[in-house]
């Protein structure tokens, strides 16, 4: 009887933790956002680029401290990562316990990202060490790989430098490290690094990677960097000069390339999302600080459209996913903070207005068709929260808290 109930349960377990397996050996290649193989952009902070929800096929993962949850998208009930009948998971009291929970990742501080593609886990540890004799710091960066349900760990590859951002699209995983301006590309089939990109081919000084994504074919980074030591040096003595900036466009078939930039004074280029399979930015005259900001899309090489869409503000920012626009509503760079979103249907008809829980730390998901997701970070603890998109367009702005943890 009791070996019956063991797996019973060991079954609930299994069904219960993570995704169903549905692994695709053929990458479809189609200009267009491709589910399980690509980028998840909408599950990505736009201001901080930080990624702590992944979607699956039945579900979502998310990270919380050091642990992996998995959300079953049919009642959106939470469970640690791990099938093991024993274990604790985060409430285990040492540290030991812990790390041998399944649904523990890694407690590195300075890259916390996690990715779900072609129905596995990809998760990055700092496995640096000070060797004993010569009391020197080695840096050794991982990347791991488990299934679906969190089991069967595998490295995938060790460098001796820091990765600073990666992320995976199309059986690569991208990365860069702190040591140097290159953007490494390793293949997932061949278990081969190359490099996709050199910042200091750009002929700029002080360049640097400010962000980088992808959708479809193409990848984007966006760049900035002075044209002189002598302009740097002047912007560091306290002058009013901005670096140039701009979004570099690789595509990663016949690796053509071009540049999104701006001939405005004072100008930056804004990321604002991927609306119709192509490229959203804004931009706006910093020089002048009552002009709002002008909305484009870019598809084909740089055939920039303006769209029928008009800031109010400078600061404020525009989100669309399939059904809904957002617009984070702000006339001051303080305002940020208040975290008021207006959401507005595909003919600019006002829905809703959602007011989030106030912070400069706080972070929106656009999520997917069925709900957006909302993290407060506070110093008493954290909360997700989640919305549903057909509440939503009934005027609903209704949060529901998915998790919360607490500081000790």
């Amino acid at each position: 009887m009791k070996k019956i109930l063991l797996i019973l349960l060991t079954a609930f377990l299994a069904v219960s933790c993570g995704c169903s397996q549905k692994e695709v050996t053929e990458i479809d290649y189609s200009d267009t956002y491709v589910e399980n193989q690509d980028f998840q952009y909408n599950f990505c902070d736009k201001d901080t680029s930080r990624f702590i929800i992944q979607k699956c096929d039945d579900g979502y993962y998310f990270k919380f401290d050091s642990f992996l949850y998995f959300v079953d998208e049919k009642n959106m009930s939470v469970n640690p990562l791990c099938n093991k009948s024993d274990c604790l998971h985060d409430k285990e009291t040492t540290v030991i316990k812990q790390t041998e929970c399944t649904a523990y990742l890694s407690e590195s501080i300075l890259n916390s990202d996690f990715f779900y593609y072609n129905d596995h886990i990809y998760s990055f540890n700092d496995e640096s060490y000070v060797e004993e004799e010569s009391n020197e710091w080695i840096i050794l960066n991982s990347i791991y790989k488990t299934d679906a349900d969190g089991t069967n760990k595998e490295k995938v590859f060790t460098i001796d430098k820091e990765i600073k951002t990666w992320f995976i699209h199309r059986n690569i995983i991208y990365y860069t490290c702190a040591e140097n301006n290159l953007v490494i590309g390793y293949d997932l089939s061949s278990n081969k690094a190359e490099t996709v990109l050199d910042l200091d081919s750009f002929g700029l000084f002080n360049t640097t990677l400010d962000n980088m994504l992808a959708y479809g074919n193409n990848l984007y980074f966006g760049i900035s960097g002075f044209e002189s030591e002598e302009e740097f040096n002047k912007m560091v003595a306290g002058e009013d000069i901005s670096p140039y900036e701009f979004y570099y466009v690789l595509n990663i078939i016949d690796n053509t390339s071009y540049e999104i930039s701006s001939s405005l004074s004072g100008s930056i280029i804004v990321f604002e999302g991927f609306e119709n399979d192509c490229f959203l930015y804004s931009e706006a005259d910093y020089d002048n600080k009552n002009s709002p900001k002008t909305l484009y899309s870019v598809k084909n090489k740089a055939v920039k459209t303006q769209l029928d869409f008009k800031y109010e503000n400078l600061f404020e920012r525009y989100y669309s996913d399939n059904r809904f626009i957002y617009v984070k509503k702000a006339e001051t760079i303080d305002d940020l903070e208040n975290n008021i979103f207006e959401v507005y249907d595909k003919n600019n008809k006002q829905v809703a207005k959602i007011d989030f829980p106030d912070g400069f730390a706080n972070n929106f998901y656009l999520g997917d068709n069925n709900y957006l997701f909302y993290f407060e970070g506070t110093n008493k603890g954290e909360r997700l929260y989640y919305l549903s998109k057909e509440n939503l367009a009934k005027g609903d702005t209704n949060l529901n808290l998915l998790f919360e943890s607490k500081n000790t």
